[in-house]
């Protein structure tokens, strides 16, 4: 794998150029706006950084845990994931609410989240708990009459889930982060030592980079 920085660009070090004293970043996600989110283990918050990195706000999560993976959806909800569950924090009136509401649960570990072009939340679960592999899921974002919202209950494996299960491509035998591009092709860390892309519906079931 070759990787090089592109000639003329130099990496900006966001968190000290602002105030906040937030350590340990974990996950990270932009909205369409450019702000940037970021999960701080050290004070079990997610943080958001102005676009423009004058201003940081803390957005506590209530929940007095870690959290493991973030994203924004196109209306600017923001969604996280603490252990087994995953919550978002309503987007209104130009702030956040302060109290996460559960939208799914019954994973084993939520490592990654991440938002494709339709509106679909894809999930990265290290492990599933009745067989302990990891798995790739998807919740769909669906419309129901005049409502288009994510619906748990039609959520599936894309990827990996319980080695006896043949509804599901490939087996993961340890997910992290995810990423999806314009073209739907899924990317997820596994563990390999690789990062897995995978193309919907064009039968490539795991080319590594």
């Amino acid at each position: 794998m070759n990787c090089a920085l592109q000639i003329g660009s130099t990496p900006t070090y966001v968190s000290n150029t602002i105030d906040g004293g937030w350590w340990a970043a974990g996950a990270i996600t932009t909205d369409a706006a450019g702000d940037i989110f970021y999960t701080d283990w050290s004070s079990n918050s997610i943080i958001e950084t102005s676009a423009d990195l004058t201003k940081q706000t803390q957005l506590p999560t209530g929940l007095g845990s870690l959290s493991t993976g973030v994203a924004v959806d196109s209306h600017n909800n923001l969604y996280f994931a603490q252990g087994s569950s995953i919550y978002e924090l309503a987007y209104s009136g130009g702030k956040y609410s302060t109290t996460p509401v559960t939208i799914s649960t019954g994973y084993a570990s939520v490592v990654g989240l991440t938002f494709d072009g339709a509106g679909n939340l894809y999930v990265s679960d290290a492990g599933m708990q009745y067989a302990n592999d990891g798995a790739i899921l998807v919740i769909p974002n669906e419309t129901n009459g005049s409502t288009t919202a994510l619906n748990p209950s039609d959520q599936y494996i894309l990827a990996g889930g319980p080695t006896n299960s043949w509804s599901a491509p490939l087996n993961l035998s340890l997910s992290g982060a995810v990423a999806v591009d314009g073209q739907g092709n899924v990317y997820y860390g596994n563990g390999d030592s690789a990062i897995n892309k995978f193309t919907v519906g064009k039968v490539n079931f795991g080319s590594s980079t």
